[in-house]
């Protein structure tokens, strides 16, 4: 029997210029291929080392286009009084996007230390925008538990990848009891599990989003350790190609579907830096064996993917 998998969307950070510089041309060109081909984008304000990416993506957005936008805001305003401040940069965006508003606003960081100043900007959201959902992004069960006393959050936006799981069980359980929409990003671990690495060549990955991960022996270890998963996705990977009696689909292909039958993930967030990965991304299986994801996402395989944070 063949099941139909969470709601899939494609993320621009990749486009941003955190994984290298990308020409403007190149951006518009990877946009168009998005919002033509996917279920939602996922953007936000700041996102953009050289331009912005909303002011690009909004002018292939137009009014009824299926794909949906999910925005988050806040990024770079920590100050617990910094309220106008996301006022203004909401209120830019929804002139920006007045043909198509978001569907989804997101607050980027949110933290306890500014719950008052979230308050009242969901309040400002609702007024605005009164059929959007509103939430946040966190990977923290005190985080949503407190938002969750002051406001209806209708969606999470989670960094979940196999290695990360287990250590989420409990945030992801809290949504599932709160009614409320888990989105999963970075589950390729930024790139760590694309099926480009192993444990034993670890290179190229001094961009500016991933120079962390080996400025340190301490950090080098963890990106060793979460590299030998990959291992065991691979030998999966093998099975499900002879499943499907199929050589089409990419080892980051797979990941991506396979993250889509996470009992707990309702919308999956890829991404991509080039345009080819993009027309990978687009082109993820929708739909796999139900018997292959019951004999396969069980305790055992959390628990051997599971690796430290980085």
């Amino acid at each position: 029997m063949i099941k139909r998998g969470a709601r899939q969307g494609i993320g621009t950070l990749g486009l941003s210029g955190r994984y290298g510089y990308r020409s403007a041309a190149d951006v518009d060109d990877m946009l168009a291929l998005i919002v033509e081909h996917s279920e939602f984008v996922d953007t936000a304000t700041v996102y953009g080392d050289y331009f912005s990416i909303n002011e690009a993506l909004s002018r292939h957005l137009s009014k009824g286009s299926s794909c949906k936008l999910v925005n988050k805001y806040g990024a770079n305003i920590s100050e617990p009084n910094g309220l106008d401040l996301l006022k203004k940069e909401f209120h830019d965006d929804v002139e920006l996007f007045h043909i198509q508003p978001p569907e989804t606003v997101l607050i980027h960081r949110p933290s306890t230390l500014n719950i008052n100043r979230d308050v009242g900007f969901y309040q400002v959201v609702k007024n605005v925008l009164p059929n959007a959902r509103f939430g946040i992004t966190t990977n923290s069960y005190v985080v949503l538990s407190r938002y969750l006393k002051e406001m209806k959050i209708d969606v999470i936006q989670v960094a979940l990848n196999f290695c990360d799981y287990l250590q989420n069980r409990s945030l992801l359980a809290l949504a599932r009891d709160n009614d409320i929409t888990v989105q999963a990003r970075s589950v390729l671990g930024s790139g760590l599990l694309s099926g480009t690495y192993d444990d034993q060549t670890v290179t190229g990955l001094n961009d500016p989003l991933r120079g962390r991960f080996t400025e340190t022996d301490v950090n080098y270890e963890v990106v060793k350790k979460r590299l030998s998963t990959v291992v065991h996705l691979r030998s999966i990977f093998e099975i499900f190609k002879d499943t499907l009696k199929t050589r089409d689909v990419t080892f980051s292909q797979f990941v991506y579907a396979l993250s889509c039958y996470i009992d707990e993930v309702d919308e999956v967030i890829t991404g991509g830096s080039r345009v080819s990965q993009i027309l990978e991304n687009i082109s993820i299986p929708e739909a796999l064996d139900e018997n292959f994801i019951k004999n396969t996402l069980d305790d055992q395989f959390f628990i051997k993917c599971s690796a430290p944070y980085i």
